[in-house]
C-alpha cells in the first residue's frame, strides 16, 4: 500500500500571462504530461491511495486555478502548438483526482490547525508562492498524523508534484504549530512549540513509479 499527497501546484494550470508565448507552450505540455503521469498511476497501481485536504479547492481558487475549466479555457485560447487532449479531457482528469482522493483532515481528532514560520528548505518546483507554501505545510501536518506517527511519514508515502528541472527529488519544509482545534471545538494553544521538519520524496523520482 502506497500513499500520494497531491501538491496544489500540480493541479494549477499555468497562466499564459506569466510566460512568453513559446515558454507557455512548453510549460503547458509539461503540466499536461504530469497530469497524465498521475492518471496512469491511478489506473495501473490500484494499491495507491491519493490524499488531499479540504482547503485544496479554496487555495486553487484563490490563485484563479479553480474551477479548472476556466483556467484551462484561458490556456487553450493561446495554444498554437496542438496537444493530444481536449479541454474536457483534461478537466475530467483533474476532477477525477479531486473526486477520488481521500481527505487528510477528515481523519483523527483534529479539525483544524494554525501554523506559523512555514518555510520551504528544498523544493521540487521553482518559485512556490506564499499560499502554496502555507498549504503544503498544512497538508504535511495532517499527513504526519494520518500517514505517520506525528513526526515521521510511514514508508511508501510520496508527494505528487511537478518535476524539478534541477532533478531535486525531495520537498523539505519547516513549520511551527501555534494552535489546534479539535472536533469537540476545544482549542489548544502552544506558546513555545518546536520547529517541525518534514520531508517527502517526489513520486516520479522513485523506481516504483518511474
Amino acid at each position: 500500500m502506497s500513499n500520494m499527497i497531491v501538491d496544489a501546484p500540480l493541479l494549477a494550470c499555468p497562466n499564459p500571462a506569466n510566460y512568453s508565448q513559446e515558454d507557455f507552450q512548453n510549460t503547458f505540455k509539461e503540466y499536461l504530461q504530469r497530469l497524465v503521469d498521475i492518471s496512469n498511476v491511478k489506473t495501473n497501481f490500484k494499491s495507491v491511495s491519493f490524499w488531499i485536504d479540504r482547503e485544496l479547492s479554496n487555495v486553487l481558487g484563490g490563485e484563479d486555478c479553480y474551477p479548472f475549466h476556466h483556467s484551462l479555457k484561458s490556456a487553450f485560447s493561446v495554444l498554437y502548438d496542438g496537444v493530444e487532449f481536449q479541454l474536457s479531457d483534461i478537466n475530467t482528469i483533474l476532477m477525477s483526482i479531486l473526486g477520488n482522493s481521500l481527505f487528510l483532515d477528515d481523519e483523527g481528532e483534529i479539525e483544524d490547525v494554525l501554523l506559523s514560520e512555514c518555510t520551504i528548505k528544498q523544493d521540487v518546483i521553482e518559485n512556490r508562492n506564499e499560499k502554496f507554501t502555507e498549504h503544503v505545510c498544512r497538508q504535511f501536518y495532517f499527513a504526519l498524523q494520518t500517514l505517520g506517527d506525528g513526526k515521521k511519514f510511514n514508508a511508501n508515502t510520496f508527494l505528487a508534484s511537478k518535476v524539478s528541472k534541477e532533478r531535486i527529488t525531495n520537498l523539505e519544509l519547516n513549520y511551527k504549530v501555534d494552535a489546534v482545534q479539535y472536533r469537540t471545538d476545544e482549542v489548544e494553544n502552544f506558546e513555545h512549540s518546536p520547529l517541525v521538519y518534514a520531508k517527502l520524496e517526489n513520486f516520479l523520482d522513485t523506481p516504483t513509479f518511474s
